[in-house]
């Protein structure tokens, strides 16, 4: 075989013909500078460069293996196939091909001495030139399996990381790179690690091991959560068909709801109904979740009674309350019993009510001490310009000298009939300035008609609003039911 040889230094040439080409047509460019060029003319050569540095990074990006007839393999880039040349259209056995390898040097070899050419990235190419290189020593190879990490070649980082087992067998890195255990004191590979465990009753699951019970779990948390996951996108369907204009869609809707029993989709029905600000909605969820299976049935129904802005919409959650078999009607009134301490007093006085409807005696207690209950309500007052109210942390006036509350509004206040606390506005004449105001937080000792109310239901018995009274009284009434 022929192979003539070329010589090449960094000062005379580029490792890359293509890059060569490329940078003296950009010397041409320059060198013309000073020439009038027709506007087309230089989008022509702009376009010219373009194609050069793309066909530029593409020769980069790949690299040639010539396997010879021989058996021995020669690695770079073509460069160029002498086929068109006159000596190959006289004699085609002189035709050659020219290899460009790693190190700059090109090698030029008869056609018919090459079996095949196969393509691979350039980027193998430069590891297999590095390797070729490289000292054999810990530091040298893990500098290598670093290259190969930062450029992707995880099959070349093996390698390295096994040379350096060789030289060193307890290297924490190279054994971690090759994903390696350690456990107690002993390294296992990952085929020895999963035939240890799995020998232990345990499963691979996500990049760790499990019990063979948790992996049922989370098969089946993984199978109920893309069930979760259909529903959110048929309940959205739906409710857009209540609301939308179509009849046909609308009672199609209605029916689907009507026959939904599948507790996967309260999740579903929480977010797109339960939370709607339209309350044909949330009247729709109220009388869909009652029909389900699921232990957050009667918390969410007990919420809906609770704080739903709409009267009917509570009521309707309330009665679908009083239709719960007996375990889900214990989990309510336990709902309903904690609701009584509530910041905001229209909860405490619902919560009361609800309690009566159950006839839960199992709530007089916590009824007797939510007889009177404290409020904090926001009122707006004059600001710092004008006389200002203030109050003590009990709720009364810091300042004996300060302006009080009107008696219409603090008696208001204090029956809870203004839950979402009161303005205050000082007179103010045609044409003067607009009064400055600020808002200050008053506290409010309440009687709860509501809680009295229940009370009187389920004991048969009226002390007021007398707590002490009602307290001894039960007293006694646990005294005469206890077991002798």
């Amino acid at each position: 075989m022929n192979v003539p040889r070329t010589g090449a230094t960094a000062e005379t040439r580029s490792r890359h013909p293509v890059a060569d080409h490329a940078v003296g047509f950009a010397d041409a460019l320059a060198s013309r500078g000073s020439q009038r060029i027709s506007p087309g003319a230089r989008f022509r050569r702009a376009s010219l460069l373009a194609g050069l540095l793309v066909g530029l990074a593409m020769a980069m990006a790949r690299s040639d293996v010539v396997t010879l007839r021989s058996g021995g393999r020669v690695h770079g880039r073509i460069v160029s196939a002498d086929e068109q040349s006159r000596t190959a259209a006289a004699a085609p056995e002189q035709a050659v091909v020219t290899v460009e390898t790693v190190a700059g040097v090109r090698v030029t070899i008869r056609k018919r001495d090459i079996a095949a050419i196969t393509r691979r990235p350039w980027v193998v190419e430069e590891y297999h030139w590095k390797a070729a290189t490289l000292p054999d020593t810990v530091d040298a190879h893990w500098r290598l399996a670093e290259w190969c990490r930062e450029h992707d070649l995880r099959r070349e980082r093996a390698e390295q990381l096994e040379a350096i087992l060789k030289l060193d067998p307890q290297h924490r890195g190279a054994r971690l790179g090759l994903g390696h255990r350690l456990r107690d004191g002993r390294w296992y590979t990952p085929e020895e690690f999963d035939a240890m465990m799995r020998s232990e009753g345990y499963v691979p699951y996500k990049g760790r091991y499990v019990t063979r019970q948790e992996f049922e779990l989370l098969a089946q948390a993984k199978t109920e959560e893309k069930k979760r996951q259909e529903w959110f996108r048929k309940v959205r369907l739906w409710s857009g068909w209540l609301t939308g204009a179509s009849n046909a869609r609308r009672l199609a809707a209605v029916e689907n709801f009507r026959e939904l029993r599948d507790p996967d989709a309260l999740p579903a029905l929480v977010r797109f109904l339960a939370a709607s600000p339209d309350v044909r909605l949330r009247r729709v969820f109220v009388q869909t979740v009652k029909r389900l299976p699921a232990e957050a049935v009667p918390a969410l129904l007990v919420n809906v009674s609770l704080v739903d802005a709409d009267r009917t919409t509570r009521s309707q959650a309330l009665q679908a309350v009083l239709q719960l078999p007996p375990p889900a009607r214990g989990i309510a009134e336990q709902g309903y019993i904690a609701a009584l301490r509530h910041p905001s007093n229209a909860v405490v006085r619902r919560a009361a009510a609800a309690l009566a409807e159950l006839q839960s005696r199992t709530a007089i207690p916590a009824l007797i001490e939510a007889l009177i209950t404290e409020h904090a309500y926001p009122v707006r007052v004059p600001g710092s310009d004008t006389p200002s109210y203030s109050f003590s942390p009990s709720g009364g006036f810091a300042n004996p000298y300060a302006v009080p509350l009107p008696p219409e509004i603090d008696l208001a206040l204090r029956a809870g009939q203004l839950p979402f606390g009161v303005y205050v506005q000082k007179q103010v004449f045609p044409g003067s300035p607009e009064a400055k105001t600020r808002v200050v937080t008053v506290v409010r000792s309440v009687k709860n008609p509501s809680v009295r109310e229940a009370l009187q239901k389920l004991t048969g018995q009226d002390y007021g609003y007398d707590e002490q009274a009602w307290r001894q009284w039960w007293l006694r009434e646990k005294q005469v039911l206890a077991p002798q």
